[in-house]
């Protein structure tokens, strides 16, 4: 499986900008030829599911769409009560909260290019951050208002920082390699990161200080490692790898010790998000013959999935709330 220099290797980009046609990152994953729609349904609630009603997910979804665009949607963190946030003929992807969850932060190319956008949680006020030629992707709000995301302005896709309101942007990564995905910690101390740097078709996942210095190595491994996602309680990163031939759901301590495959699937699994109380982790699966939501405790168990359409549901982000452990 290769990956290409100089390209944003989210697996929710490849996914969305490969079914618009266009074949990026490290391939396009097979998806089922769409056909009319069936209503997505939950197939059980158990009490201890119903806290999740107090908490959203948003996602990427193309269940409303036949022109190859996409549109974010939240649900109820038990999967439940799925409502549309967007309306543009254009693509959609990588999705953040605002600490006190009333706001996302997303990436769009609904003005012919990616750029940073915020909403309300209800889809409205929308507010363009970035304004440039590039590609700026994959935003990351902290918990103390700053927005972290990558964009390739300088040739090579490295990570930035901005305020929330776009002001204050800052560089933190400078390397002919690309340096994307990024992910905060709790304590918005440390960001971590997916970087090529160190080979052409190699992934690692690093970690560094909110500006950028003490850049560290956390995995090393010649395949693949990437969208890393920090725990709540901030003891764990959850990751997409391809260690083991196709992608699953790793986790590992902040260290990078203690490396754990969670979803043992032969199918495609990624862009994992943690739930509030970091007991469970919502991520993106192929599994079922097309890209659903899927949700599973954090230890691996109890996977199954949250929405059950015919269409391409991608890109989950779990909202704030509830109190954290992991």
């Amino acid at each position: 499986m290769q990956l290409k220099k100089k390209r944003n290797t989210s697996i929710t980009a490849i996914v969305l900008v490969a079914l618009a046609g266009t074949i990026i990152g490290v391939g396009v994953y097979g998806c089922k030829k769409e056909e009319p729609e069936k209503e997505d349904t939950l197939k059980s609630v158990s009490l201890g599911d119903r806290l999740y009603e107090q908490t959203k997910i948003a996602f990427v979804s193309k269940k409303d769409r036949k022109d190859g665009s996409s549109d974010i949607y939240i649900m109820n963190g038990n999967g439940t009560v799925k409502r549309r946030l967007t309306d543009n003929t254009a693509l959609c992807m990588a999705i953040s909260w605002s600490p006190d969850g009333r706001k996302t932060v997303y990436s769009t190319n609904v003005d012919g290019n990616f750029e940073i956008y915020t909403m309300n949680a209800d889809g409205t006020s929308r507010t363009r951050l970035t304004n440039n030629p590039a590609s700026d992707t994959d935003p990351a709000w902290s918990s103390d208002g700053k927005i972290a995301f990558c964009s390739n302005r300088d040739r090579h896709f490295e990570i930035y920082v901005m305020n929330a309101d776009g002001s204050g942007l800052t560089r933190l990564t400078d390397n002919p390699a690309s340096d994307e995905n990024p992910s905060w910690s709790p304590d918005a101390k440390k960001i971590v990161f997916n970087s090529s740097r160190d080979g052409y078709n190699e992934l690692n996942i690093y970690v560094m200080n909110p500006d950028g210095s003490e850049q560290k190595r956390l995995t090393h491994h010649p395949a693949w490692d990437m969208s890393p996602c920090w725990s709540p309680g901030g003891r764990k990163i959850a990751f997409s790898s391809g260690r083991d031939g196709n992608s699953e759901i790793y986790f590992m301590n902040v260290d990078g010790s203690g490396l754990e495959n969670l979803t043992n699937n032969p199918a495609v699994d990624g862009d994992p998000s943690w739930s509030p109380d970091g007991k469970k982790i919502a991520f993106m699966s192929n599994r079922d013959g097309n890209w659903e939501i899927y949700v599973m405790n954090a230890d691996g168990s109890k996977q199954r999935n949250l929405t059950t359409s015919l269409a391409v549901d991608t890109a989950p982000s779990w909202s704030p709330s509830l109190a954290s452990e992991n």
